[in-house]
């Protein structure tokens, strides 16, 4: 929890590569991290639009190892973990690619309605 609330706490702030390496250093102590996911596209989205590498120095190296070995590291574990996970049974309703047509048709259906809220809302 504590990574995650620093990691948007540099991104509030701008500092892409801190928020970076708080959410790898996150997801290499707990898998939910990659729920958020959306977080480290944003925070390397920052890099690319403020251009930030131009301004780290040699001190952002060891960071940018960490980052990398934890990111590495829990995304290896991940794929370790993806044969048991795949054979798991699905218990989400709105899983698009379930093999069951009723979940596909749950999905539809719900996305169907949430269009038509949005379409007449306000």
């Amino acid at each position: 929890m504590i990574p995650l609330a620093l990691c948007a706490r540099y991104m509030g702030q701008r500092r892409s590569l801190a928020a970076i390496v708080t959410y790898c250093v996150g997801a290499f102590v707990h898998f939910r991290v990659f729920f958020l996911a959306p977080w480290a596209l944003y925070a390397a989205f920052l890099v690319v639009k403020d251009r930030a590498w131009r301004q780290w120095t040699r001190r952002a190296v060891p960071a940018l190892v960490v980052a990398v070995g934890c990111a590495t590291t829990s995304l290896y574990v991940f794929w370790l973990d993806l044969p048991s996970l795949r054979s798991s049974g699905v218990n989400n309703l709105l899983l698009l690619s379930s093999p069951d047509p009723n979940v596909t048709m749950n999905h539809d259906l719900f996305v169907c309605d949430s269009m038509g809220h949005l379409m007449f809302a306000g």
